[in-house]
């Protein structure tokens, strides 16, 4: 099973790290950005670039967890806003307020435009850019990825030497993305364990802090 830790640059299995000073970057998106959105349709469909939360919260990891949630909430929406369907196949998380997209668009520029779409929200400190160019993978991909996701999580939730709360797990064609922090690097080892560990993971992606906040 391969691990890839994240660093300062080149984060991850297909992308880059985004902190928040560096949004003019993409300031030639931004004019593109508010007029698409503006003319976007008000009705769209349910549950494009939606997520699903697979976490226990048990201690003071409540209010953050609470925070995160509002910023995915409005990460979400602003891509949704962006384009009908045009994003409906990237997933969000954040923890906090690093936001990290994984998922597939069709053409290259998308994955550009959707990172410039999350350093927009005021409370996204850093954009994890995990997005991949490609086509469909189809359904059992998908229904593979979310019993990957729902068995880490509830693994994390039974393991006495792990904070389920500080840790958010996505799965995209096999690829498991690890977010969270951990209070040392035994603790970062053990969740990594246990979800390389896991049945039909390819690859474990490595986005957990150490330490206290």
């Amino acid at each position: 099973m391969m691990w890839r830790f994240g660093g300062c640059r080149d984060v991850g299995l297909r992308g880059n790290v985004y902190h928040r000073t560096g949004a003019s970057t993409f300031g030639w998106l931004l004019p593109v950005i508010t007029l698409v959105a503006a003319c976007a349709p008000s009705a769209l469909p349910i549950g494009v670039a939606g997520s699903s939360e697979h976490v226990i919260v048990a201690d003071s990891a409540t209010t953050a967890l609470a925070d995160d949630n509002m910023t995915t909430l409005e990460l979400n929406k602003r891509l949704i806003e962006y384009g009908a369907g045009l994003f409906k196949d990237v997933r969000t998380v954040v923890f906090e307020g690093r936001a990290l997209l994984l998922g597939r668009v069709t053409e290259p520029d998308d994955r550009q435009v959707a990172v410039a779409v999350a350093t927009r929200v005021e409370t996204v400190k850093e954009v994890i850019d995990e997005i991949y160019v490609g086509s469909e993978s189809g359904v059992g991909t998908f229904l593979n990825d979310v019993v990957i996701e729902k068995s880490i999580a509830d693994n994390y939730a039974l393991e006495q030497s792990i904070r389920a709360a500080h840790y958010r797990v996505r799965v995209a064609e096999g690829v498991v993305y690890v977010i969270g922090r951990a209070a040392n690097q035994g603790e970062r080892q053990r969740a990594l364990a246990i979800a390389g560990g896991t049945d039909n993971v390819k690859l474990v992606i490595n986005h957990i802090m150490v330490g206290a906040r």
